[in-house]
């Protein structure tokens, strides 16, 4: 039978943990707590008496997190046995080989093991954000977007150096209770807390210095954001949503107010103005999924409705591009689920300008992982009543627009949940974008944690690039966010609202992690390689001198 306590003690880092990522009960987070909620976990590790209890606990540890902090999933569309069933059950399975990975780095001494249990940890969430069942919620880093000096370093590191700097904080907590409890040598777990606090200070000091030294604007460009607050997915309320739209747009187009600013601690912080009255609005930004049908093969319908004042006859009065979520039918593509998940820059012509394509679908929701096999589309059809998915684009796309300060302004477009891949955001941004301007239905969700979340994990992505990052969403987290991760302007949860912002464009930077991309990873997993081939070579040696010892032995007694 399986030893209790490690089980134990993942379930209750499991609930820290949860807590300390934002919540229903606690919306911010704590990053106090998260630079703690690991204690218990790696406790239990250093107790337990067996492989199987550390991959176990941890294989529980990985799928409590998820329950307990994406419960919203369940509200996906009525595909819960999908969204939340299938992948808590997956991901118990997928984090095993890290926990039997965890178990063999116990026979380590601290720091070295520490140090150890880190690199592991970071290399378990770039694989749970990476690949085809990719999906970075629940991760440590999550709990720190509050540190704003220490989470700079992803502009170098990009978000891996908190999944590294956090576990190792735990690490140390966990080795001194460890200390106190076993009564061993104390000066290891005090090199261990030396080493923390210097790398901690260091970050800082970097961080420090980057958001002091942040340069101006290049431009900035007026955007008329909507949120609508309706469901897309309700086709029975089609034309009532567009109508919303639509008049929100005029709204926000006629009176021209910006919702209040949030508070800050920086008194340098560069502040969002709005448009001035009447002031000429560069764009129109309508969030994911608002324009419900295939606007190319469905302009007839967007010619007609809502009754009361067409699309396309709002669409000409608008005097400027309108950027909106709608479905795409790939080019050449005439077989069923030949649509991708996509943004157009409709002109108030009704000409398309510029169309990207969702890459990166969201697992178990919008597409089907292995959903080619016949077998696979017959489970899926008899579990959750549908067989088919989006189709992924065709890769990146450059939009530009005219500035009315002046030139234009090139941008890029992650769709829904890609403003959490740093590597996606990362090959959009390098194209040449100095803007990311993220495209997001969350109101599915119905609930404030999930919109924060989503918010949270996006702000990364304004850090590593060093740019502004705007999300437009259906009913939140609609925000702008500085390239230093700070939060310039933002809407109400779950309120159907609008406003025309002055976003800042800062000159295109090619950061350290825009360039050189995972390194971080590619670090950790040369030295658990290096570290591996180590200790087999000396288990092997060990093995072997063993055998000679006990040969003479026998040898001896025979003589």
């Amino acid at each position: 039978m399986l030893c209790t306590a490690p089980l134990v003690s993942s379930a209750a880092s499991a609930v820290l943990l949860a807590f300390a990522i934002p919540n229903e009960f606690w919306l911010a987070g704590s990053s106090v707590l998260g630079l703690g909620a690991l204690v218990p976990l790696y406790v239990g590790f250093l107790l337990s008496p067996a492989k199987k209890h550390v991959a176990c606990s941890y294989g529980l540890f990985v799928a409590l997190v998820h329950v307990c902090s994406s419960f919203w999933l369940k509200n996906f569309q009525g595909f819960a046995l999908f969204t939340l069933g299938a992948s808590t059950v997956g991901y118990f399975f997928y984090a095993l080989p890290f926990g039997v990975a965890f178990a063999c780095i116990l026979r380590k001494q601290a720091p070295a093991r520490a140090c150890a249990f880190a690199l592991v940890w970071t290399l378990w969430e770039w694989v749970k954000s990476t690949g085809i069942l990719a999906y970075p919620w629940g991760t440590v880093p999550m709990t720190a977007h509050n540190l704003s000096y220490l989470i700079q370093i992803a502009d170098i590191t990009g978000v891996w150096g908190l999944s590294f700097l956090i576990p190792l904080a735990n690490a140390c907590v966990a080795e001194s209770l460890h200390f106190f409890i076993k009564k061993r040598d104390g000066v290891p777990v005090f090199r261990l807390w030396l080493l923390t606090g210097c790398l901690y200070c260091l970050c800082s000091l970097y961080g420090a210095y980057r958001i002091a030294t942040l340069g101006a604007p290049r431009t900035t460009l007026a955007l008329a954001i909507v949120q609508q607050n309706a469901d897309p997915w309700d086709t029975t309320s089609f034309e009532k949503n567009l109508t919303t739209a639509i008049h929100l747009t005029e709204t926000a187009l006629r009176t021209q107010t910006a919702p209040p600013l949030p508070t800050t601690p920086y008194r340098k912080e560069k502040t969002l103005t709005h448009a001035s009255a009447r002031a000429p609005v560069d764009m129109v930004v309508w969030s994911e999924s608002s324009l419900r049908y295939p606007y190319e093969q469905y302009r007839h319908v967007y010619n007609a409705l809502p009754a009361a004042r067409p699309f396309s006859a709002f669409l000409r009065t608008l005097g400027a591009p309108l950027l909106v979520g709608t479905p795409l039918r790939l080019s050449g593509n005439s077989t069923k689920g030949g649509y991708a998940n996509a943004v157009a820059l409709l002109r108030p012509d009704g000409h398309v300008a510029q169309v990207y394509g969702k890459m990166q679908m969201v697992p178990f929701a919008e597409f089907i992982p292995w959903g080619h096999m016949t077998s696979v589309q017959r489970l899926a059809q008899m579990l959750a009543g549908f067989s088919e998915s989006w189709t992924p684009g065709p890769g990146p796309r450059l939009f530009r627009v005219p500035c009315a300060a002046g030139g234009s302004v090139r941008f890029a477009t992650p769709i829904c949940y890609e403003d959490a891949f740093p590597s996606l955001c990362a090959a959009l941004h390098t194209q040449g974008s100095e803007l990311l301007i993220n495209l997001t239905n969350d109101s599915w969700s119905k609930t404030a944690s999930a919109e924060w979340q989503h918010y949270v994990v996006s702000l990364f992505r304004a850090i590593e690039l060093r740019t502004t990052l705007v999300r437009s969403t259906n009913s939140g987290f609609t925000v702008v966010i500085g390239p230093e991760g700070k939060t310039r302007a933002a809407f109400p949860l779950f309120q159907a609202t609008s406003a025309v912002l002055h976003v800042p464009v800062y000159p295109v930077v090619r950061t350290y992690y825009a360039r050189m991309r995972d390194w971080v990873i590619v670090l950790c997993a040369l030295i658990l390689f290096a570290e591996g081939v180590r200790m087999a070579v000396h288990t092997r040696r060990h093995s072997t001198t063993q055998a000679e010892n006990s040969l003479q032995q026998i040898r001896g007694e025979h003589v």
